[in-house]
């Protein structure tokens, strides 16, 4: 019975990886416009600081180091209180269509 439900779980994982992945409509759309290395990344021509624990999103979803930001990508972000950037993600094609209507920084 064990490796029946090891056998389902290991089949259904990934198609999680697919689904669509939810997106805060407080973020905020900008193109990333280069990275100055740890802890500053350049948003549509501002610098910010990266807060500590801040997380950042490929467009696969996956969990990416700061230094492995790519140059020139559409991103959405959140900033915490103190206007460090908490959130990023690296946005799809599908997202960019979907998120056109937001205004960019």
């Amino acid at each position: 019975m064990r490796n029946s439900l090891l056998f389902i779980a290991l089949l259904i994982a990934p198609l999680t990886v697919f689904a669509d992945r939810p997106l805060p409509e407080d973020g905020v759309r900008a193109k990333l416009s280069g990275n100055l290395g740890h802890p500053l990344v350049q948003l549509g021509g501002k610098v910010y600081r990266m807060s500590p624990g801040s997380i950042v999103r490929d467009e696969s979803n996956r969990k990416i180091l700061h230094g492995e930001l790519p140059a020139n990508a559409d991103v959405l972000f959140l900033s915490d209180a103190n206007g460090e950037i908490a959130r990023i993600w690296i946005l799809t094609p599908e997202e960019k269509t979907a998120l056109s209507n937001l205004s960019r920084k």
